[in-house]
């Protein structure tokens, strides 16, 4: 059977081994959307990562990816389908950009977050 914790001795007593992780970055919209997801929606896998000390690192390459995936495909969309000019009809400039921002974050989410 495989063990869970590490555990040394402290005099006459065995105590866990824990170990904190350090953290290179905090969790930001996406990272802990994903923390929330899990937490109330996989309940397994939010147990198996905590015991594994692994929820921290794994929101956070949900995070990076989601991240690196948006700023990839809005760079995309917006070389393929460019807005109209904002000086000549800022509505429609602001418009275009918040729903090329709404399809890419639908797809975010979909396919990192609340998969």
């Amino acid at each position: 059977m495989k063990q869970l914790l590490d555990y040394k001795w402290e005099g006459d007593y065995l105590v866990p081994d824990l170990k904190i992780e350090e953290i290179p970055e905090p969790l930001t919209k996406y990272g802990l959307m994903r923390k929330d997801y899990i937490l109330k929606h996989r309940p397994v896998l939010a147990a198996a990562l905590k015991s594994q000390m692994k929820l921290f690192t794994h929101c956070l390459e949900i995070q990076n990816t989601a991240k690196e995936r948006y700023d990839r495909m809005y760079k995309e969309a917006m070389r393929k389908n460019p807005p109209p000019h904002q000086n000549v009809d800022f509505l429609a400039h602001i418009q275009h950009k918040n729903q090329i921002i709404d399809q890419i974050e639908a797809l975010i989410y979909e396919e990192l977050i609340y998969s």
